[in-house]
């Protein structure tokens, strides 16, 4: 008995046999890697909405907690891309103004009494902003403060699109469900 097996017995796989399996392999990475590009793709999307909608959320913080000290001046204002309202502090009375400048850039200015003004940057990567106000209210205002102020604001963070509205202020007597409530947003 010999103890190297014939030429026939020692046969390997044939270059069509090569040529298939390499192909199904390749039909499966290419599957696998569509899979992950798709997977990867929404992820990425998820996390700038979500970037989007944490900048915008922090945007509408800072208007809900000023508007939240607002209280009825003749020096209020309320028009579609610009709102101006009074404030009182523990030292004097300041008069808050949230201007839409340009495309997508939201500006606040603090007027302190005795001429100390500061400005600053609240957004600039807005798509869209823009006020309104229940009921309507214009630059003749008569110092009141309008029941609902809905800011409607998108922000696109790398290509990503996302928006949000909301938020609700008790009003300066810090109780629900009277006059000076102040929404901002869709009113529940």
């Amino acid at each position: 008995m010999s103890r190297f097996p014939s030429p026939a017995a020692r046969r390997g796989f044939s270059l069509i046999e090569v040529l298939i399996s390499t192909s199904v392999l390749m039909v499966i990475v290419v599957l696998v890697s569509i899979v992950f590009q798709q997977s990867n793709g929404a992820f990425r999307e998820g996390r700038n909405k979500v970037q989007g909608l944490t900048a915008l959320r922090s945007v509408f913080g800072v208007i809900s907690r000023d508007l939240a000290m607002a209280v009825v001046d003749d020096g209020n204002r309320w028009a579609p891309y610009k709102i101006k309202f009074c404030v009182p502090t523990s030292e004097s009375v300041e008069t808050i103004t949230y201007e839409i400048i340009g495309e997508g850039t939201l500006k606040r200015t603090v007027d302190r009494e005795g001429g100390n003004t500061t400005s600053s940057v609240v957004a600039d990567s807005l798509k869209t902003i823009s006020f309104s106000f229940d009921p309507k209210r214009g630059s003749d205002s008569d110092g009141s403060l309008p029941n609902r102020i809905d800011i409607v604001a998108s922000i696109e963070e790398d290509g990503a699109s996302s928006s949000y509205v909301g938020g609700h202020s008790y009003g300066p007597d810090g109780q629900s469900g009277t006059d000076d409530d102040i929404w901002v947003g869709k009113k529940n």
